[in-house]
């Protein structure tokens, strides 16, 4: 779960402790602990498979009890505690802390890796060159000069859309970035919900309002509509286009992690001379595809079990037989 998410790193991440002194570093392992219990109370106690994403309850110890402002007490061990502005992967702690900046929130951060680990799309990364080094500098200074006509404040919302809002950036930012992202502004750089900013500016409601365009893949026309964090994740889950998804991308994981390989590439991040993933052979990707696509069957088949899915993975081909390739 840890690794799914990318949250290793977590307990290293630097936040301003002008602004966050109580984010410690007890709490940032808490966060860590919250998200294996969310996944074990799936993949293990046979939660449904939607409370990945959504539920009315999280997991906490007191110090993350204490850190959300729940109620309730715990000792050191988290145990589950109910909840109305979190639960679910998406607003845990570990998520939205470990997206974010020194001291201020990251939504292209989180608009991407939404995207990439909770639904399998393929989000190219940024253009590089020069000149769009120079573009970005430019585009700094300018946003930089408008900030001073406000008194030297902005949102979020306002800096990624004004940075964005050129050529070539907004191939990707205008539809497949900036209207998820933005939607992830209901809670703070360290994880708390929040309805003003650090900078005391409204993010509530009219401002945090997002859309996810395209749900099955980048460009199915499809698009899904939400008023924060937690409101993403129960309209994903109470779509039969987004629950489908989240499935085939959840087992994709799944099968990545077991077998330390993805369907299209070994590693993603292994990139060749054009700057793009480099492709495993067609024949070991479409072994690769039919394994996890076994696994999609086998789930579905079984109320979406998560478990069932588990306990298939040690007699999928991958496991009995050598490739031939």
């Amino acid at each position: 779960a840890v690794q799914w998410l990318d949250a290793e790193g977590l307990p290293y991440d630097a936040r301003d402790p002008a602004r966050y002194p109580t984010y410690t570093t007890d709490v940032q392992k808490s966060m860590l602990e919250e998200v294996r219990a969310i996944y074990n109370d799936v993949l293990l106690d046979g939660a449904p498979f939607a409370n990945l994403y959504s539920s009315s309850y999280t997991f906490a110890n007191q110090a993350l009890i204490n850190f959300y402002g729940l109620s309730g007490s715990a000792g050191s061990a988290v145990q589950k505690v109910n909840t109305t502005n979190r639960g679910g992967l998406l607003a845990s702690g570990a998520f939205t802390a470990r997206n974010a900046h020194f001291a201020k929130t990251a939504p292209v951060i989180r608009a991407v890796r939404t995207r990439r680990s909770f639904l399998c799309h393929d989000v190219p990364n940024p253009p590089t060159g020069v000149a769009l080094d120079q573009l970005r500098e430019d585009q700094a200074k300018a946003f930089e000069a408008l900030k001073a006509t406000q008194g030297g404040f902005a949102t979020a919302r306002q800096e990624y859309h004004f940075l964005t809002s050129v050529s070539p950036c907004t191939n990707c930012h205008l539809k497949i970035i900036n209207p998820l992202g933005f939607g992830f502004e209901d809670f703070s750089p360290v994880g708390l919900p929040r309805t003003r900013d650090d900078n005391n500016l409204s993010v509530a409601f009219q401002d945090d309002d997002g859309t996810l365009y395209g749900i099955n893949s980048l460009d199915d026309g499809k698009s899904l509509a939400f008023a924060g964090t937690k409101d993403l994740g129960a309209k994903l889950v109470a779509s039969p286009d987004g629950l489908s998804q989240l499935r085939s991308c959840f087992v994709e994981n799944n099968f990545r992690l077991a077998f330390g390989t993805g369907i299209k590439y070994f590693d993603r991040n292994l990139v060749g001379s054009d700057d793009k993933p480099i492709p495993l052979p067609a024949a070991q990707q479409q072994a690769n595809a039919n394994e996890v696509a076994a696994l999609i069957q086998q789930m579905s088949a079984n109320s979406n079990s998560p478990k069932a899915m588990l306990q298939s993975l040690g007699s999928l081909k991958s496991v009995r037989y050598r490739k031939d390739f």
